[in-house]
């Protein structure tokens, strides 16, 4: 029987084609455990359903959706099986962007009485209780902390960015792969997006997050060497062959990505 979705490149895949591979991996992995997949991907589409992402060279936006979607394919390609860290993918970014959609949409609640503090609190209360205490463990450990005080200037951003992705993974095999894949869909292609591939408007935005992502590539480095054994037991020797070629891609393009502007 030929599978539902070949095994293309993971920027060829629609939502529709992401989801229907993942559910089809994760039913081979547990046919009762893939039930709940189903229901953070019915979660994750519903609350980045108005939300789009840049596009790619000469692409146009594409659903902001797509991006967990496919950073979930890609662990378990990478030999993951642990279905709690593929439903913290899956739903990584939702407590961070959708947090008060959370409250109105699936608890009825009304959020405007409510500090941004206490949505947070009550979304991941939420989440507990559909998803469990590991998965909304690891949720909550990638997501950036609430904004407190005046703007910061973007290099003080960058570096409290790197300093919680360090505090985040370290020492955490379960966290480290939901935050690697993250990065691997946001920095290792983000030459997709300078000019000459196609529309040629993001240059910009490709120098401002080059320069927020190289930092992340030693701290990766360091974390895969010090948990070696425990990510071993999370990913399969191709998996781990895998995470060494993006580190090194992204060693390649990111430091050309920030001197755009030179």
């Amino acid at each position: 029987m030929l599978p539902v979705i070949p095994a293309a490149q993971l920027k060829n895949l629609d939502s529709g084609a992401l989801a229907l591979s993942i559910i089809g991996t994760t039913k081979a992995i547990s046919p009762s455990g893939a039930d709940r997949i189903v229901d953070a991907l019915g979660v994750a589409t519903y609350l980045h359903r108005n939300q789009t992402r840049a596009n790619r060279g000469g692409m146009p936006r594409a659903p902001y959706s797509e991006h967990p979607l496919r950073n979930a394919l890609r662990a378990l390609r990478m030999g993951v099986t642990d279905l709690d860290i593929i439903a913290a993918i899956i739903l990584h970014d939702t407590i961070e962007d959708c947090a008060v959609s959370i409250l109105t949409d699936y608890l009825g609640m009304d959020t405007s009485v409510l500090d941004e503090s206490q949505i947070r609190d009550r979304a991941y209360d939420w989440m507990k209780a559909t998803f469990g205490t590991n998965t909304t463990r690891m949720v909550e450990a990638v997501s950036n902390p609430l904004n407190s005080g005046p703007r910061q200037p973007r290099a003080v951003s960058n570096l409290r960015y790197v300093s919680h992705v360090h505090d985040a993974i370290h020492g955490d095999a379960d966290v480290f792969i939901v935050k690697f894949v993250d990065f691997v869909d946001n920095a290792v292609g983000l030459h997709h997006n300078v000019a000459g591939i196609g529309a040629g408007v993001n240059d910009a935005m490709a120098e401002r997050l080059a320069a927020k992502y190289f930092p992340l590539i030693h701290i990766f480095e360091a974390e895969l060497a010090a948990s070696y054994g425990e990510i071993m037991t999370r990913v399969s020797a191709e998996g781990l062959e895998a995470m060494v070629a993006h580190l090194a891609a992204a060693k390649e393009t990111l430091p050309g990505l920030m001197d755009l502007a030179a």
